[in-house]
């Protein structure tokens, strides 16, 4: 009985070839996306220390595939500072010892065990310039004082409307505008004054840009009975790159020097009269981490922008960053919008942040204070007993108002304190109480705790208090954000349009998204890329794996008991007319008593043998 031999087209061939070459592709593009995703954790909406750690673990596989001795100045030290890792190679970077920013920076955490790099950094500070001084004096009736020094002093007159008169000779004091102070000269800051009047009296210093016409009073006062004495002395300090003061170089130094428990307060006055020119370096974050005053943290909130970030340096990562570090240990509106926008707008599949920028990353961390770093071996674990767990309060040198608490552990340039930051009243910040039904509106406004204020009741500076038309208070359910905008003060941003949409205010602006775009996903890039490459390879290379996959298939069905595939010499060019030698086939059609069955019919092996022979001599 015939039976039919099957000899496969190039075409069902090629067809196989292109299924096999794509599961091979899929498959290893699924392998190359595993492989992506490996080290990154699904997080669930809101948690977001789960996010923290993808964060520390992209910066880690950063740190590590760039290698610490290939990272540049900056990126080195905000990786110690977060991580722990790259020590020794900050401690060998030129700039150590000789930058005194970069030293500044380094010391945060190399400071705490190094008493030669706080001495190192402390010789390189100098007295400021650009300020003047003032000795002012105060009784509550007429009277009649002098102030000696070194090498002189000077008699004078106080009234009763506190104008000073009868100024004797000296060589360090002349009048203010107004004969309310005694202006110091400036070759006499060096020297100490010591004051004695016939009544009781008080004493403290001023300060002044020059030029300018705000004046600055220094947190300190001396009193003293009739015929007592007080003593002031001017200290104004900063920091110099190379001979003169540098502003940013000071604002760090001086926040290194408060992160190891050394007094900061000489280099406020510099750094204070000082931030109008710096604008740009956002100094109200340092300035209210170095003096604790609320009237910085109320600046400072009012410069974030949309609610998101801050920006320093033009970058608001960076700047963002900055802004958290005095806040680590507060709440906030503003510091929850920041953590908000940075988890879950800002940070990448990866789970870095600025196109996985190691020193943005890095000193977000820091801020954030994720982790504390062990000094002794490098690694981000504990360093001590938590203090916030066991009960105290983790602030900022100048806001511990008891003694600071050894053997336990805050975060970054914070400790541990037995009392937490007193609050101000509501007056005392220079703010109004708005009710529990209220929010504090205006450009640059903020809304704040008060030590005054009852249940629901905020303090609001530079801002109004207003009731809310529509949606409850506080907003989120006006028409402009039901809609998926949002209300602004001051009119949209640029890439935003306004809408007739309505928000809790009249006064407010309804801005959308002019134009939407996602965050690019540069794995699927990734991805792609790899599949057009296999794609490619697989054109160029094709002739190779077809007679692979050919072979390969020709043996698997050899083996098989269904149906016999002959061996050829091989395929003809692709569009040639069909091969002449081959023998015809016959089909053998079945008996009419017989019902053909669906499945290939069983050969006899003398006449699958015939063919085999037939088509080996075919091929000689």
């Amino acid at each position: 009985m015939n039976k039919r031999v099957r000899i496969f087209s190039f075409s069902e061939v090629t067809s196989g070839n292109l299924r096999i070459f794509l599961v091979f592709s899929f498959l290893l593009v699924f392998l190359i996306s595993f492989a992506f995703a490996a080290n990154v954790t699904t997080c669930a909406e809101g948690d977001n220390n789960c996010k923290v750690n993808n964060a520390y673990s992209c910066l880690q596989d950063e740190i590590t595939k760039k290698k610490c001795s290939n990272l540049t100045s900056e990126e080195k030290v905000f990786s110690m500072l977060a991580t722990g890792l790259c020590k020794n190679e900050v401690k060998s970077d030129a700039k150590y010892r000789s930058d005194v920013k970069y030293t500044a920076q380094a010391t945060i955490l190399l400071g705490k065990s190094d008493s030669e790099l706080k001495k190192w950094l402390i010789s390189q500070n100098r007295t400021s310039t650009g300020i003047d001084w003032y000795l002012e004096i105060e009784s509550p009736k007429a009277t009649t004082c002098t102030v000696s020094y070194s090498g002189g002093s000077a008699t004078f007159s106080i009234n009763e409307d506190k104008t000073i008169l009868s100024l004797s000779s000296n060589s360090c004091f002349s009048l203010s505008t107004g004969n309310y102070w005694l202006k110091i000269d400036a070759n006499c800051y060096a020297k100490e004054f010591e004051t004695s009047c016939n009544q009781q009296f008080l004493t403290t210093l001023l300060y002044q840009k020059q030029n300018s016409e705000t004046i600055y009073v220094t947190e300190t006062t001396h009193s003293s009975s009739a015929s007592g004495s007080t003593k002031e002395k001017v200290n104004s300090f900063c920091f110099k790159k190379g001979v003169s003061c540098d502003y940013e170089t000071t604002l760090w130094a001086a926040f290194a020097l408060s992160s190891v428990g050394e007094k900061v307060t000489a280099y406020l006055p510099y750094l204070t009269v000082m931030a109008d020119e710096n604008t740009n370096l956002l100094p109200e974050s340092f300035l209210y981490h170095l003096s604790g005053n609320a009237d910085f943290k109320n600046q400072l909130l009012s410069k974030q922008i949309n609610n998101k970030w801050w920006l320093a340096l033009n970058d608001r990562y960076y700047g963002t960053a900055q802004a958290l570090m005095p806040l680590k240990y507060e709440e906030s509106p503003q510091k929850s919008g920041a953590t908000g926008w940075l988890f879950n707008e800002a940070q990448e599949e990866n789970g870095c942040w600025n196109s996985a920028n190691i020193k943005n990353t890095a000193f977000l961390l820091y801020s954030m204070g994720g982790r504390n770093v062990s000094i002794s071996d490098g690694n981000a674990s504990g360093t001590g007993i938590d203090c916030t767990a066991a009960g105290y309060f983790c602030t900022s040198q100048i806001n511990c108002a008891a003694q600071a608490l050894p053997g336990y552990s805050c975060s970054g340039a914070f400790v541990c304190c037995s009392q937490n930051i007193p609050l101000k009243t509501c007056t005392e910040q220079g703010g109004i109480m708005c009710a529990s039904n209220q929010v504090c509106t205006g450009i640059g406004a903020v809304s704040t705790d008060a030590a005054d204020a009852t249940s629901g009741q905020k303090c609001c500076v530079q801002g109004t208090c207003q009731t809310p038309t529509t949606g409850t208070v506080g907003g989120g359910s006006s028409s402009c954000e039901i809609a998926g905008g949002t209300c602004r003060v001051s009119g949209c941003l640029s890439g935003e349009s306004e809408t007739s949409d309505s928000c809790d205010f009249s006064t407010d602006s309804c801005c959308v998204t002019s134009t939407s775009s996602g965050k690019i996903n540069y794995m699927w890039i990734a991805i792609l890329l790899v599949l057009i490459a296999l794609v490619v390879a697989g054109i160029i290379f094709r002739e190779k794996l077809q007679m692979l996959l050919l072979r390969m298939k020709s043996k698997f069905r050899s083996g098989g008991s269904t149906a016999t595939t002959t061996s050829r010499p091989g395929f003809p060019p692709f569009g040639s007319s069909p091969y002449q030698q081959r023998p015809p086939l016959r089909r053998v059609l079945p008996a009419s008593n017989q019902r053909p069955r669906p499945m290939p019919r069983s050969r006899s092996q003398s006449e699958v043998d015939d063919v085999l022979k037939k088509l080996k001599d075919m091929s000689k």
